[in-house]
């Protein structure tokens, strides 16, 4: 059940996938000969073994958002990162990963046409 969680709360959007190869890779490991990655960041590992030869596929990438801008108050403009329904995500508390460290936000309908600050 750790694996599942630490597999489920590693991160590894779509385009960035570098945490939750690395995470993969190690948690592997143990059970497989060879390991590499190709130019395309898949992560493939082999077993050596004889017949039947099994593959497994599976997708290490997540759906998520990506920041199109930051306002000067602090709002932060989102687009979709894979197939997700906008509007249920009102509410959803979010990361936003930062070059020096991440913070916690939570998405919101509130209109900013005019600029207002938060309340």
């Amino acid at each position: 059940m750790k694996f599942l969680e630490e597999l489920i709360l590693t991160n590894g959007v779509s385009g960035n996938e570098g945490e939750i190869r690395a995470m993969i890779k190690k948690q592997i490991k143990p059970f497989v000969d060879r390991i590499t990655t190709d130019k395309m960041g898949n992560l493939i590992c082999v077993k050596k073994g004889g017949s039947p030869k099994v593959m497994l596929a599976a997708h290490m990438d997540e759906i998520g958002l990506i920041t199109k801008s930051i306002k000067p108050k602090g709002q932060i403009y989102l687009s979709e990162l894979g197939g997700l329904v906008i509007d249920s995500l009102v509410g959803q508390r979010v990361q936003v990963r930062g070059k020096k460290k991440d913070i916690i936000g939570i998405i919101t309908t509130k209109n900013m046409s005019n600029d207002e600050p938060f309340d």
